[in-house]
């Protein structure tokens, strides 16, 4: 686990209800999520991104990275309070979650379902945890979103 700075982030204008409730959050989980980070990324950095000629400025906080790629991190829109993933190496951008709070959820409970399965990831990813995920987070699931490529790719 690691704590992420929530009373920080509430002072900065996130919606708290957007957030976890505790302050510690999951470092990893297998193929899908580390906070292990190239050396130049620090965890829970700001990003800051703009557009040449407009007046456009983006931030995004660092949230982790996939495991497998760790050029394609996961970050937080603390405006929208949306949870992406960014890769930076060529400006890639797709959702993930509708908060950081359901991006949580999300990992603890997969977490879980690994445990109870013996990490097959397989089996742990069923029809019942994508029901239950999707019940919680529907925009999650919309094409084009990484959860279902998780599902698709892993459940197999």
């Amino acid at each position: 686990m690691v704590t992420f700075p929530r009373e920080q982030w509430i002072a900065d204008g996130i919606a708290p209800d957007s957030l976890p409730p505790g302050t510690d959050v999951p470092s990893a989980l297998d193929q899908l999520f580390t906070t292990t980070l190239p050396d130049s990324v620090p965890l829970f950095a700001t990003i800051e991104l703009s557009a040449d000629g407009t007046d456009l400025a983006v931030r995004l906080i660092v949230l982790g990275a996939v495991a497998d790629s760790p050029g394609i991190l996961y970050v937080l829109d603390p405006v929208r309070s949306e949870v992406l993933q960014f890769a930076p190496a060529v400006n890639s951008v797709r959702g993930v979650n509708t908060t950081y709070r359901d991006f949580v959820d999300f990992l603890q409970r997969i977490n879980t379902e690994l445990d109870r399965c013996d990490g097959d990831f397989a089996k742990a990813l069923g029809d019942d945890l994508r029901q239950t995920l999707k019940s919680i987070d529907p925009q999650a699931f919309e094409p084009g979103n990484w959860w279902p490529m998780v599902f698709e790719r892993l459940s197999n």
